[in-house]
């Protein structure tokens, strides 16, 4: 299950198809390899950190989504997963998760309700 979207041409235009919707990544870390990052955004499929992280395309990294707000962090609701490493760039670290599992699932969810709750954003990014 990873969120490698795939581009199409339509006419000669670009278009972008993911499997999951990312959404704004506002009040969400992402510890890696002893590090906190904060995320541009998140998806069911994947995490894209800020700036440039000292791994390797391809490589898969242990990780821990830890929600920075309100209640979330009070009772420590982080999730472990894997992630491989699909794009290293300026703009920021791509990463898929690898064999997710429910608890990450929860936490991605839990993140965008309480985004969309408290108004931070009202629609999924790109």
């Amino acid at each position: 299950m990873g969120s490698v979207g795939s581009i199409s041409k339509n006419n000669g235009a670009m278009s972008e198809r993911r499997r999951y919707t990312r959404y704004a990544g506002d009040g969400l870390m992402v510890w890696v390899d002893g590090r906190i990052y904060p995320a541009i955004d998140v998806s069911l499929g994947g995490v894209r950190l800020s700036g440039v992280q000292p791994v390797k395309r391809g490589a898969v990294v242990s990780l821990k989504l830890i929600p920075c707000h309100g209640e979330a962090m009070m009772l420590g609701l982080a999730a472990i997963a894997q992630g491989q490493v699909l794009a290293v760039r300026p703009s920021g670290t791509r990463l898929a998760f690898v064999s997710p599992r429910y608890s990450l699932a929860k936490t991605v969810v839990r993140h965008a309700r309480t985004q969309h709750l408290d108004g931070v954003f009202s629609q999924p990014v790109g």
